[in-house]
């Protein structure tokens, strides 16, 4: 004779089992938002560490190039053949320091172009992951609004390596010709490299403005990411 099969306890055991898997995929993934938000807030406050940095540098820039300007002002009105060209070869470096900066601001910026296509990509294979495992509402929500926030930095961070590449390629074009009239002193060269000065000095106020609203922008993602965290936990009970 057969033993007869217990079936209420196959039963409570295959419910136990469920809610235990259920609980550590619920872990699981309050481990992994927990481990992503930390990332995001330290990406946040380096960048504006970068940010900071990049304001300091660009006064000191900006500084730099009003003084070049006056002197060279100076210079061009009393006739001073020698401090004319003593200011070109000072510009001369400056500019090529400054393309310098700008093709490795460009790298900078692709890379973090790269970044957040792998953070794309990364979120979308979860999604795809949840919806294999049947994840719960929070799960998928979470999965969502991390997909548009990932879209959203994919977006910014492109434009920025754009605005990057089109600084570095002003840069390259008023260097060469900076360097085609380096040297000459009559009134059309003088008026030229004038008129190159009066850009640079315009350039580097827009650089400083747009730092500035960059600085603005990453101090409100870190403010939303730490609200983010917050809402997380409560909701996580």
């Amino acid at each position: 004779m057969k033993p007869r099969r217990n079936w209420s306890n196959s039963i409570a055991m295959v419910t136990l089992l469920a809610a235990t898997t259920a609980s550590v995929g619920c872990a699981t993934a309050y481990a992994g938002d927990r481990h992503r938000n930390a990332a995001e807030r330290a990406q946040d406050r380096h960048e504006i560490r970068t940010d900071k940095k990049n304001q300091a540098d660009d006064l000191h820039d900006l500084a730099r190039l009003n003084n070049l300007a006056d002197q060279y002002a100076v210079a061009t009105k009393s006739s001073d053949t020698s401090a004319i060209k003593k200011i070109d070869n000072q510009v001369h470096a400056m500019l090529v320091a400054e393309v310098g900066e700008a093709k490795s601001e460009v790298a900078k910026a692709q890379a973090e172009v790269n970044r957040s296509r792998r953070e794309k990509r990364s979120d979308k294979r979860e999604i795809r992951e949840n919806r294999r495992e049947n994840a719960g509402p929070l799960e998928r929500a979470d999965d969502r609004h991390d997909l548009r926030d990932d879209r959203r930095d994919m977006r910014d961070d492109q434009r920025d390596r754009d605005r990057e590449v089109a600084q570095r390629e002003k840069l390259e074009n008023i260097r060469n010709r900076w360097i085609a009239l380096k040297g000459k002193t009559d009134p059309a060269s003088v008026a030229a490299k004038t008129s190159m000065l009066n850009q640079l000095q315009g350039m580097a106020k827009a650089e400083l403005k747009q730092n500035a609203q960059e600085l603005q922008e990453d101090k409100q993602e870190l403010r939303e990411d730490r609200r983010e965290t917050r809402e997380d936990r409560r909701q996580r009970g």
